[in-house]
């Protein structure tokens, strides 16, 4: 019963070919991450993979002042988690008549299937290649600036997120919906 919330240890064994898998699926993801940040930040930019997971890739990548925490989520209902993240963001900072605030998601022209948004505030990109009816993938770019110099941290993280988005494994279409 450990598996259902029990104190003990989970362990979990992967097989050689499954542990290959994963890591050439991370491997791609934060490749292609890295080659869309090395365009815009320069040849001196690193990659760290943090999570091999297939169904959870992260990576880490850094370069001429800027840090981006990569992530792409393999699952079926992407597009639902990608939309009840930017209702939310725009329900909880929906101020009156204002529309120049920063927590607010800004929509980002679609790229091929891809849908994203940009919230300033945070400086994160959420994206999906999901729809209502199948799975994808959902990604989030968080930027951290030490330098105020370089591209825009919107740029670098709409060229990274797409990249990702391109590569990153999909989750399966979802079942029929609750009824």
């Amino acid at each position: 019963m450990a598996g259902c919330g029990g104190s003990s240890p989970s362990t979990s064994t992967t097989t050689g070919s499954s542990a290959k898998r994963a890591i050439s699926a991370a491997t791609r993801v934060c490749g292609s991450a890295l080659d869309a940040a090395r365009t815009l930040l320069g040849a001196h930019t690193t990659m760290r993979i943090t999570n091999s997971d297939p169904a959870n890739i992260e990576c880490a990548v850094s370069g001429a002042g800027v840090h981006l925490d990569v992530n792409a989520q393999a699952v079926p209902r992407a597009w639902d988690q990608f939309d009840t993240v930017v209702v939310h963001q725009a329900q909880a900072f929906e101020t009156g008549p204002s529309h120049n605030n920063p927590q607010l998601p800004i929509d980002l022209p679609p790229q091929g299937d891809a849908q994203a948004v940009w919230i300033p505030a945070s400086s994160q990109l959420v994206a999906t290649n999901g729809t209502q009816s199948s799975g994808g993938s959902y990604v989030t770019v968080n930027v951290t600036r030490r330098s105020k110099r370089g591209p825009a941290s919107l740029k670098v993280a709409d060229a990274v997120g797409n990249a990702t988005l391109a590569v990153a494994p999909r989750g399966p279409n979802p079942g029929p919906a609750p009824s």
